[in-house]
C-alpha cells in the first residue's frame, strides 16, 4: 500500500512540475499538487512547488505561507529558505532580509548543489542590488564552480563584470 502511495504521489508531483515548468499551466498544476499536499500534508517538496506556482499565479502571501509550512516541517530545508529569499528581493524588494534567508539556504544546502548554486547566484543578485558588486562577483564565480554550464550564473557574471 505505501509503495502504492509513494508511486502516486512522485507521479502527481512529475504532473505538476510539467504542467507548471513545461506547459505553463499554473492552475492545473495547483490542481495536483493540492492533491499530493492531500494525501501528504507534511510534503516539504510539495509544498514548495506549491510555492512556486501560486507566486507565478501572484498569490506571493499564500506562497510565503507554503515555504513557512516547509520550513516548519523541515528546519534544514534549505529550498524553503531559498524561495523566500526570492519573494523577499525580487517582490518585495527587502534585501537585507534576503540576504539573510539566502544565508540559511546556503548553511542547510549541505551537499546539494543545485540549492547552493542557486543561493549563490541569487546573492550575487541580492548584493548586486546592495552596491556591493565586489561581494557579488565572489557569489557568482562560486556559483559558476559549482555549475559551470548554468547559462543564467553565467549572465549574472558578465553583467556585473
Amino acid at each position: 500500500m505505501k509503495k502504492s502511495l509513494d508511486s502516486k504521489i512522485s507521479r502527481l508531483i512529475d504532473e505538476a512540475d510539467h504542467l507548471y515548468a513545461v506547459e505553463n499551466r499554473p492552475a492545473k498544476a495547483l490542481q495536483r499538487i493540492e492533491q499530493v499536499l492531500r494525501l501528504t500534508p507534511d510534503h516539504t517538496g510539495a509544498l514548495i512547488i506549491k510555492g512556486r506556482i501560486l507566486v507565478a499565479l501572484d498569490r506571493v502571501q499564500e506562497a510565503m505561507k507554503c515555504y513557512d509550512s516547509a520550513i516548519s516541517i523541515d528546519p534544514m530545508s534549505g529550498e524553503g529558505f531559498l524561495e523566500r529569499a526570492r519573494i523577499l528581493y525580487a517582490v518585495r524588494q527587502a534585501n537585507r532580509e534576503a540576504l539573510r534567508e539566502v544565508k540559511k539556504a546556503l548553511a542547510r544546502a549541505d551537499r546539494d548543489r543545485w540549492t547552493k548554486a542557486e543561493g549563490l547566484r541569487l546573492q550575487g543578485n541580492i548584493l548586486s542590488a546592495m552596491d556591493r558588486d565586489r561581494q557579488a562577483l565572489a557569489s557568482y564565480r562560486a556559483a559558476l564552480r559549482l555549475n559551470p554550464r548554468d547559462s543564467q550564473i553565467r549572465a549574472n557574471l558578465g553583467e556585473a563584470l
